[in-house]
């Protein structure tokens, strides 16, 4: 068992996870407007939160897929699109969940502007023309980039002071999250591990997507698939002070939720569930990778599907014994279990020392953590982290004694049932790991470092009783295997106790 780490009472709230947008209906038919454009009064009730209706939660609707409606790029800012336009045919909307290529940049002036957006289907760079109109230094910019062209990256990157190092990364992103501060050119780069869209969520209901993690996790409950078998998407994040980019091959599942939560902190002035209006959010860079950050941690797996796969493994196991299938079915699920939360823990430490990283004392007067709002983020993403690692490090204890009472029934089963070949290797095997101990002490007084190691001070030590302690146990064990070599070469009859019974 391992050690825990003796903390405070966390009293931080849980990130914006997956589970509170399994609770609630958002009355916007699924459509974030970011024309530019306030809504206020009347128009900002139907984003209200509303709790699902919970006979509805038996039979969800199959899932949507959320659109944005952007600005025109050939009109001014202040241009009024049209109503008439159908969905299919204007170049105003965009599918979040589209896979082909394209060019997103949301912005904001001011925190008295409402965000607006355009979209780019051209690989030609969204530098060439300025779609704000103005250049405003305290204007915030969101460049999302998906696609698979290694010189559309290049081509966008070019107009920022990044390294080499980085294009290199967005270029070719492997799945591990990581952090690189960047302090001479003014800039963070990150790699996150998102969830992609895939077809086997579609009847899930809406924004009902599993994780990879519970993917993982579930397909190492059954025998039939792989345990590692789901694939993930990386999204490399750079963020400036005025302009973060991300770019990413294929959609992703969290990038729904970032918009979703964009819109109702920054866009619209909604209300909250006790009827008081929500304050109005200023989109700001730190506050996009921020909130970013704590859904895709709010959505890596939660407590209740790692409580499910040890109660699952606990029935398994202590349930009685038919055949020999039976336990080797029960080993794989074993091994896969604990490899599975073994990948967890690493996950959510290299996640924890990114957060870790941006709430160090130096770090408090960066541009990213200068803001109150966003630095309460990442506490609490750090505080839902530190609370997951304790938990998943109970549910490995728990699979580990578990795994541990397997074979001390197996073992027990063959010492009770085997020939007697059989439990000789057995009783050999387990004398071995008796044995281990005594030689590491053996080892340890064969030293001819006299304690406390002042070998200065005395002569070394030649005598050879060590050695020949050391080695008579050796050629005891040697002698021991020969003979149950001997006994499993000459043994003509393999009949147990149980089949003469």
């Amino acid at each position: 068992m391992k050690a825990r780490r003796h903390r405070k009472a966390l009293t931080a709230e849980t990130p914006f996870t997956y589970a509170l947008l399994g609770n609630i209906d958002i009355h916007d038919n699924d459509l974030f407007n970011f024309t530019g454009v306030r809504e206020c009064g009347a128009a900002g009730s139907y984003v209200g939160l509303q709790r699902i209706d919970e006979t509805r939660r038996h039979h969800p609707p199959r899932r949507r897929s959320s659109y944005l409606h952007f600005q025109d790029p050939s009109s001014s800012y202040e241009a009024h699109v049209d109503a008439e336009d159908s969905l299919l045919t204007s170049s105003f909307f965009a599918s979040v969940e589209d896979s082909a290529e394209r060019v997103w940049l949301i912005s904001q002036l001011g925190s008295a502007a409402a965000p607006s957006g355009r979209n780019f289907h051209t690989p030609v760079s969204p530098m060439y023309s300025s779609p704000l109109g103005v250049d405003d230094e305290n204007a915030s910019r969101w460049l999302d980039v998906q696609t698979s062209n290694r010189s559309l990256i290049i081509d966008v990157l070019s107009y920022f002071p990044v390294t080499q190092d980085t294009v290199e990364q967005c270029c070719y992103s492997d799945d591990m999250d990581r952090i690189v501060a960047h302090p001479n050119l003014g800039y963070f780069f990150f790699n996150l591990v998102c969830t992609p869209v895939g077809h086997d969520n579609e009847m899930d209901g809406p924004r009902a997507a599993k994780s990879v993690s519970q993917r993982r996790l579930e397909a190492a409950m059954n025998t039939q698939s792989s345990a590692f078998s789901s694939m993930s998407t990386s999204v490399s994040v750079i963020v400036f002070p005025n302009w973060i980019i991300t770019v990413h091959e294929e959609p992703f599942h969290e990038l729904d939720d970032l918009l979703r939560f964009i819109h109702m902190n920054c866009v619209s002035q909604s209300v909250t569930c006790n009827g008081r209006p929500r304050p109005v959010q200023r989109m700001t860079t730190p506050f996009i990778f921020s909130s970013l950050l704590q859904i895709v941690v709010g959505h890596q797996l939660d407590t209740v599907s790692m409580i499910r796969a040890v109660d699952m493994v606990g029935k398994l196991v202590f349930l009685p014994k038919h055949n020999e299938q039976h336990n080797d079915e029960v080993v794989e699920r074993l091994t896969n279990v604990r490899r599975c939360f073994a990948g967890y823990a690493a996950e959510l430490m290299r996640r924890e020392h990114i957060v870790s990283v941006l709430l160090q004392p130096h770090m408090m007067n960066s541009f990213f953590t200068r803001c109150r709002v966003v630095r309460g983020q990442l506490e609490g993403v750090q505080s839902y982290l530190l609370r997951m690692c304790d938990e998943v490090s109970d549910c490995r204890d728990t699979v580990a004694l578990t795994n541990w009472y397997h074979n001390v029934t197996v073992t027990w089963d063959v010492l009770e049932r085997g020939n007697r070949a059989l439990r000789q290797m057995v009783l050999f095997a387990e004398l071995i790991n008796i044995l281990y101990p005594v030689i590491t002490l053996q080892t340890i007084y064969a030293m001819n470092v006299p304690l406390p190691y002042s070998y200065e001070a005395e002569p070394p030590s030649t005598t050879l009783i060590p050695f020949l302690v050391i080695l008579a146990i050796v050629m005891l064990c040697f002698v021991a295997c020969l003979r149950i070599l001997y006994v499993l070469r000459r043994r003509r009859h393999w009949s147990t106790r149980m089949l003469a019974e």
